[in-house]
């Protein structure tokens, strides 16, 4: 497990500042197995703590100089580079053995990222009509981090639409169906 974490570690550096080229799946599929890996120090600690801040570093560091942050690429899918370095930020951060130094660092790093802009990306059909739209946005607030993403599909322009409000049992808040709380 070290060696992945090694070798994802570095994959996270390749082609980094790049933006609409294929190195980006490589680094965000990397920040996706080191969330996988981070997961499973969590439930049985295999890492040290050098080892430990080794990987925040190098997480850290990614979140600072990825630039491709495209959601979904019609030739190449999702693509996630936001989602996996939130999903690895948190992870990371929920882990009981990770220092104080580093949990404060990890926080400090997404309150510094911020929200600059929503990335969105839209496909419109050859009459102009909007028919895709896919977002994803990141936030933090009171001490955490959460990242949302949002697909919408439009179809049958011009025909008549009847709405059923859904019965109570089958609603819900926002706040409860967000998988971060």
């Amino acid at each position: 497990m070290r060696a992945a974490i090694d070798r994802c570690s570095a994959n996270l550096e390749l082609g980094l500042g790049q933006s609409g080229d294929d190195s980006v799946l490589l680094r965000s599929f990397s920040a996706l197995v080191l969330d996988a890996l981070a997961a499973r120090d969590i439930e049985r600690a295999f890492l040290g703590e050098a080892e430990r801040h080794a990987l925040v570093l190098a997480a850290l560091a990614y979140l600072e100089g990825e630039r491709d942050l495209r959601g979904y690429d019609p030739e190449r899918g999702w693509i996630h580079a936001a989602a996996h370095t939130a999903d690895l930020l948190r992870r990371l951060s929920r882990n009981p053995a990770l220092c104080a130094a580093d949990q404060d660092a990890i926080l400090a790093a997404i309150e510094h990222a911020g929200l600059d802009e929503i990335p969105i990306d839209v496909w419109v059909d050859a009459d102009s009509l909007l028919r895709r739209l896919d977002a994803s946005v990141s936030r933090t607030g009171g001490g955490s981090f959460s990242a949302s993403k949002l697909s919408v599909e439009l179809f049958d322009y011009g025909e008549p639409v009847v709405v059923t409000r859904p019965p109570a049992s089958e609603v819900a808040q926002l706040g409860e169906l967000h998988p971060h709380g």
